[in-house]
């Protein structure tokens, strides 16, 4: 399984072909995000598309913020050059090391922070 950070989420949903490309490599049944991307998700749809937003976001695996995501979390905080990783990320690659998936994104920062993480260049 592969989590999704935000920003390619909002690529595939745009049609952005760089990044279908880029993750072409993996099928859709191995996708996943987390409930935290979905609420970054859902708080920027309209009116207007909020029902399409929310079956779009029905296509992938969620993963919730538990107990050990936040343990694993805690300890990202804690380890040197989090500070250049945004919060809401942190909160991301906590889930995914709690259930020992990849964090796929296009942020570099993230990147160089954890091994854990594949930059998707799209």
């Amino acid at each position: 399984m592969v989590v999704l950070d935000t920003n390619l989420v909002i690529d595939i949903f745009n049609g952005h072909e760089p990044t279908r490309k880029a993750l072409a490599r993996f099928s859709e049944e191995t996708l996943g995000i987390t409930i935290f991307t979905e609420y970054e998700i859902l708080r920027g749809a309209t009116e207007a598309n909020e029902s399409r937003t929310r079956s779009f976001l029905g296509t992938f695996r969620l993963y919730y913020f538990t107990e050990p995501a936040m343990e694993e979390t805690i300890g990202l905080y804690k380890k040197p050059g989090s500070k250049k990783v945004g919060e809401l990320d942190l909160l991301i690659l906590g889930i995914c090391h709690a259930h020992s998936e990849v964090l796929a994104t296009r942020d570099k920062a993230m990147g160089a922070f954890d091994r854990g993480v594949t930059v998707i260049r799209a």
